[in-house]
């Protein structure tokens, strides 16, 4: 890019003498002339001059499509649709910028109606879309240019003051929230046509299987080896890519698909305040560099609110994420009030008397333990009694989840499973003997460990025993057992992957007490261990296996395959450290543990944000099962089962609960 008005001056001579070439050659439908005049308007907009850049990204919208450009855009007649997709967020900004300097009311209008196309737009290719990296690839250019659409929504609601401009800016936040796992979810629901089910079950086994090998080209590389396999695995992976494809245009074809759900801010605050009850409110975040939006919704009241927040306020919440992990207790209560200050202290006012709160953080916020700040300023103030502080989770239920639209599509989930069964598995139990069956469940003695922690980054399947995690498995089971529920619970060899992958989809409510995996470089590496026997050197893969094949499995549920697994919970607790930490992809959110059954349509699942206690864990878990049994929602059960470890000084310290989150509806 040119610094210099003579380099500008050299620069646009270039350009138009690459014009001139390309008429030589092509027709102006071609998508080099789009490239070659949005280079020349990004090269007037770096002098500001905005006649000449907003005439050069008209001629590259109109060179990158064919046809005539209206209102109403045909994507599938679109050349380029990277570049077409950058010329419209640079349009609409253009726009903006004029509004700024002309105060020009309908250069706002024609820069919001540009960043909405453009919105529109990153859907459509979203959802187009079938490898997952293709679409986080997307969704992370995309993200740069929602700040600016925010504030033009914003300064359209300021005016208009109405419905309309607030849901704008919510559509805008909602489109970096999880979009990716949305429109994935919306296009595995194949419609009725397909009444035998074929078609989605080699929708999810071909989808495992890509998963599955994804993992084993990964394993090998990280591992540095050149092994013979590699290219074996790489040619089936390019195979079962063409073949997912293939099946997809198939679906598409013969129309048993749901299609994508079109960009649109019509209608979504009327569906949320429709949803929500009157003891409910929804909290919504969108952060950007230098500002924090709060949305906060309730059944018959709307509004956002604004703060300033730049990197300092990030490192307070990443901070503050610390200190509770580490133990800072003297940091932690004056830390605790100064961000409940600001990220509740502005709507405060609005959840006065209601009970449960849906939180649907977005980026670093998404790591923000909600229920353990502290709401009260005095009690946070001296030396505490940690069993005394005014936390949060005293005054609501909180449920967390990932967008808007996912909890809209959460509450239209049934599980085929009525009956309240139960399904448990405990890898790493420590057992002084082997469960003789479900109806003898007194022997378990565990060793006791208090500073056992339910984490690894071994990736060579070697694993601490977690002795109360079997206690945690023995004492719910009972539970369930005195209510003569259906309870099966597996412990050490029994608890393979492979009955896992067997046995998921006949339970409601399943329970994984065990260690995590958490790979930052690779989030597809990351995963659940299972009890895996060790294998002898001739039974060591040889060749590419089935993915559900017991002989091809190594004891780790990667991330990836849990997307192949047919599951019907209305339940999944992942009794593990760190199952809902990950990489945080820009313009979609967390890549955690907890995506995969997410997209399988589990509709309510507990996950941790940090390395959990073995000896707190099981209290926790035991107590939030005798909540749920007694009648208790899942939120009220965790808020019920959280406070129960706080009245105890001993777990009274964030650290001991708040890792445990409900993503619910």
């Amino acid at each position: 890019m040119p610094k210099t008005k003579n380099e500008l001056s050299k620069a646009i001579n270039y350009l138009q003498h690459s014009i001139t070439i390309l008429k030589q050659v092509y027709t102006e439908d071609h998508p080099d002339f789009g490239n070659t005049f949005y280079r020349l308007a990004k090269t007037y907009l770096k002098f500001q001059y905005l006649d000449s850049a907003e005439h050069y990204l008209k001629l590259s919208l109109d060179a990158n499509y064919m046809g005539k450009l209206s209102d109403s855009i045909d994507y599938h007649l679109v050349l380029d649709e990277i570049q077409f997709l950058e010329t419209l967020f640079e349009m609409a900004g253009l726009y903006y910028r004029r509004h700024v300097k002309e105060n020009n009311f309908e250069l706002l209008h024609n820069s919001l109606k540009c960043f909405k196309k453009g919105a529109e737009m990153v859907t459509y290719l979203v959802s187009g879309f079938h490898i997952e990296a293709s679409k986080l690839k997307l969704l992370e250019k995309a993200s740069g240019y929602y700040d600016e659409a925010m504030t033009a929504a914003e300064e359209f609601y300021i005016n208009q003051g109405n419905e309309e401009g607030f849901s704008q800016m919510l559509a805008f936040s909602e489109q970096t929230k999880a979009m990716a796992l949305y429109q994935s979810m919306i296009k595995s629901q194949l419609k009725t046509d397909d009444s035998e089910g074929s078609l989605r079950v080699k929708y999810q086994n071909l989808l495992g299987r890509i998963n599955y090998l994804k993992n084993k080209i990964l394993q090998i590389k990280e591992n540095g080896k050149d092994s013979a396999l590699l290219n074996v695995f790489e040619v089936e992976l390019a195979r079962k890519i063409i073949e997912f494809q293939n099946l997809n245009e198939q679906i598409e074809n013969e129309g048993i698909q749901k299609q994508y759900v079109s960009f649109s801010s019509k209608g979504l605050v009327e569906k949320l305040q429709q949803s929500l009850s009157v003891d409910e409110v929804m909290l919504e975040y969108f952060v950007t560099d230098s500002l924090l939006f709060c949305f906060v919704i309730g059944a018959d009241f709307y509004e956002v609110k604004k703060t300033p927040a730049g990197q300092g306020f990030k490192n307070e919440v990443l901070d503050y994420f610390s200190i509770i992990r580490k133990h800072r207790f003297k940091e932690f209560s004056g830390m605790s009030y100064s961000l409940y200050e600001r990220l509740i202290g502005p709507v405060e006012h609005y959840l006065i008397g209601k009970s449960k709160l849906i939180i649907i953080p977005d980026s670093y916020l998404l790591f923000m333990p909600f229920c353990s700040l502290l709401f009260d300023e005095k009690s946070s103030k001296g030396s505490p009694d940690f069993s005394e502080l005014s936390y949060f989770i005293k005054k609501h239920e909180i449920v967390y989840q990932y967008s808007a639209n996912l909890w809209l599509e959460s509450r239209q989930l049934n599980t085929t499973i009525n009956e309240k069964s139960f399904l448990g598995l405990a890898p790493f139990a420590a057992m002084q003997k082997q469960k003789p069956d479900d109806s003898n469940l007194s022997f378990f003695d565990p060793s006791l460990q208090n500073d056992v922690l339910r984490a690894t980054s071994n990736q060579n399947n070697e694993f601490l025993p977690l002795p109360y995690s079997g206690k945690e498995l023995v004492d719910i089971s009972k539970l369930f057992i005195e209510e003569n529920m259906v309870s099966k619970t597996v412990f050490n060899n029994q608890a393979k992957e492979s009955f896992f992958k067997t046995k998921v989809k006949d339970y409601r409510l399943v329970h994984i007490a065990t260690h995590s995996i958490i790979n930052d470089n690779h989030p597809e590496l990351s995963g659940i261990a299972f009890y895996n026997s060790p294998k002898s050197d001739n039974q060591a893969d040889t060749e590419a296996g089935d993915w559900k094949d017991e002989q091809t499995m190594d004891g780790i549920l990667f991330t990836g395959e849990i997307y192949g697994l047919d599951v019907n919970a209305d339940l999944v607790v992942l009794s593990a450290c760190e199952t809902g930490i990950g990489k945080l992809s820009k313009g979609e959110g967390v890549l955690s543990l907890t995506r995969g059954f997410l997209y399988n349509k589990v509709p309510n699942l507990i996950y941790s944000l940090w390395k959990i206690n073995d000896k707190s864990t099981c209290t926790l878990m035991t107590k939030f099962y005798e909540n749920l049994l007694q009648g208790a929602s899942y939120s009220c059960a965790l808020q019920s089962a959280q406070i129960s470890l706080i009245a105890d000084k001993s777990t009274a310290f964030p650290s001991n609960w708040a890792a445990f989150c409900l993503i619910g509806r």
